[in-house]
């Protein structure tokens, strides 16, 4: 049976504590780039993205993501489970990680400003064809507005 994009969305939070694995940890960033994916194809067609409040929701919960990185190298090299291969330092190469990390979550709140943007300016929009939404689309519960 496969999973709706909510089902796997409860799956993941259910599993937040939960025994973590690197397979996991590959495969959840694995997700993140499919579901980009995923978001693209939605949008592309009409059917994923037939009312204005379907664009001012997904504008919201993508302004939601980059309040959700972490800058997780340091956190591993502060707990001594990093070497180098090549006899090094390790927190030289952790500190070239977190300045680059640094700067991708910089890019991404950049980003979810954009998007946070786009969804005021969508605000306002209906359906002008004389259809009504048949639903309201809102924000998940602790997603940004």
């Amino acid at each position: 049976m496969a999973l709706t994009p909510d089902q796997i969305t409860a799956e993941l939070t259910a599993r937040l504590d939960g025994l973590h694995a690197d397979e996991d940890t590959v495969a959840a960033a694995r997700l993140v780039a499919e579901a980009v994916r995923f978001l693209n194809y939605a949008t592309a067609g009409g059917a994923g993205l037939s009312y204005p409040a379907t664009a001012y929701a997904v504008t919201g919960e993508l302004a939601s993501a980059p309040a959700r990185l972490g800058r997780f190298p340091a956190r591993e090299l502060a707990a001594g489970r990093l070497g180098d291969d090549f006899g090094g330092d390790p927190a030289d190469a952790v500190a070239r990680a977190d300045d680059s990390l640094a700067t991708a979550v910089e890019a991404a709140f950049t980003m979810a400003d954009a998007f946070g943007a786009a969804q005021n300016s969508l605000a306002s929009l209906h359906q002008a064809d004389g259809r009504t939404a048949a639903r309201r689309l809102a924000p998940r519960a602790g997603a940004a507005a």
